[in-house]
C-alpha cells in the first residue's frame, strides 16, 4: 500500500509533526484543519471567517490531490459551543454543488458535556 503525502505550501507551519493529508489510492485523509487568519497567523475572531478559512484549507489539500469539494464524502467538524451549529451547518451545506451531499458528524463537545451524554459515534462502511 502507497501512502503519498498531500502539501500545499499554504497556511501555517505545522505545530506538531504531521502530515496535512495522506493519499491511499483513490482515499484522501486529510487532517484537521482551522481557520488561521493568514496575515495573523492566529485564528479568525468572527466565526463564519473560521469555518470559510477551514474549508479552504481542505479544498487547497483536495485540489494538490488532483480532486475538489466535490468529491468529498463525509466531514467530521468539532466545535467549542452548539453556539453557532446552525450558522456551520447552513454554510457547509452550500460548499458542495452535488446531489449527494456528504455525510457529516457535527459535535459540540460542550453540548454533549449539557446533555450528560457520554459520547457520540460515527461509523464508515464499505458494502
Amino acid at each position: 500500500m502507497e501512502k503519498t503525502p498531500i502539501f500545499t505550501g499554504a497556511g501555517p507551519a505545522a505545530g506538531a509533526p504531521y502530515t496535512p493529508a495522506v493519499k491511499v489510492g483513490n482515499t484522501l485523509y486529510i487532517s484537521g484543519q482551522l481557520g488561521i487568519d493568514p496575515e495573523t497567523g492566529a485564528p479568525h475572531t468572527d466565526f463564519i471567517k473560521q469555518v470559510e478559512g477551514a474549508i479552504a484549507g481542505l479544498s487547497a489539500l483536495l485540489e494538490a490531490a488532483g480532486g475538489s469539494l466535490d468529491n468529498v464524502v463525509k466531514t467530521t467538524c468539532f466545535q467549542g459551543t452548539c453556539r453557532n451549529l446552525r450558522s456551520s451547518m447552513a454554510f457547509t451545506a452550500n460548499t458542495s454543488r452535488v446531489s449527494a451531499q456528504p455525510a457529516r458528524l457535527l459535535l459540540s463537545l460542550h453540548y454533549l458535556w449539557e446533555h450528560k451524554s457520554r459520547l457520540k459515534l460515527s461509523q464508515s462502511s464499505t458494502k
